[in-house]
């Protein structure tokens, strides 16, 4: 029977070439950055003329709007949106994947992995709209045309949650400030359409204001579509770090 002893040092050698494999693995997905975000930008701004140019031409087609208004589910901006944030997904796990520091922080990278899975998900199932609605009707008893936006509702909760995970995951950006900025301006922009101008949009739901309800629709889904690309910009880089620094360990 092997003594204990000798299993450990044989477990932490096959741990190191597991990691080390892993490493070589991530060396040889090649993407290329620039034209994925060249790619998600046009994408995003087709997606946006084509709603606005629906509006203006006074929504000729149901089909067509159904497919491209912004304000609507289970459509193109949805599909895209969500896409969005699984690819976000992806480039967290793969820094997750890379980060060599303790584990501690390799954990953060995994967290943001899975709330931007779970984000993804969210954007095609619609909890956060669903969970507004029980709790405007069974916890506020309101009736349904006086229904609060989730941003009231569970949306302060969710805010301080990703407030309080942001100060701590940005220390871990502090060998890459470009990433650091990027990824950050995209937070910020994206959480100012989904939350504030989402606050703001429930007081144009009245008839006579219904234009500047349009504006607001679209403003919003912007800011979440370009913010989330900056965070994907912001993770490429932050990538292209861990990556500069996997290899450094790999020639050691």
């Amino acid at each position: 029977m092997t003594p204990i002893g000798e299993v450990r040092p044989r477990v932490r050698l096959a741990r190191f070439d597991l990691e080390k494999g892993i490493v070589k693995i991530m060396m040889n997905v090649q993407i290329d950055e620039k034209k994925l975000i060249k790619w998600l930008v046009v994408i995003a701004i087709s997606i946006i003329v084509l709603h606005v140019i629906n509006v203006i031409l006074g929504e000729p087609s149901w089909r067509l709007t159904k497919l491209v208004n912004l304000d609507a589910e289970a459509n193109l901006p949805t599909w895209f949106s969500s896409g969005l944030l699984f690819i976000a997904a992806f480039f967290s796990y793969q820094c997750f994947l890379l980060e060599k520091s303790p584990t501690n922080k390799a954990s953060m990278w995994q967290i943001l992995s899975l709330g931007f899975l779970g984000m993804s998900l969210d954007e095609i199932a619609q909890f956060h709209e669903t969970s507004g609605i029980l709790i405007s009707k069974y916890i506020f008893h309101l009736d349904k045309k006086s229904y609060l936006s989730w941003a009231f509702t569970t949306g302060p909760i969710v805010f301080v949650a990703i407030a309080i995970f942001s100060i701590k995951l940005f220390k871990y950006f502090k060998n890459s400030k470009k990433a650091r900025n990027l990824f950050f301006l995209g937070v910020c922009l994206y959480f100012f359409g989904a939350f504030i101008l989402e606050m703001v949009g429930t007081n144009f739901y009245k008839d006579d204001l219904i234009f500047f309800q349009i504006i607001e629709t679209t403003l919003e889904e912007s800011c979440e579509m370009f913010g989330v690309i900056i965070m994907i910009r912001g993770l490429m880089e932050q990538l292209l770090y861990l990556r500069s620094d996997a290899l450094k360990s790999l020639n050691t």
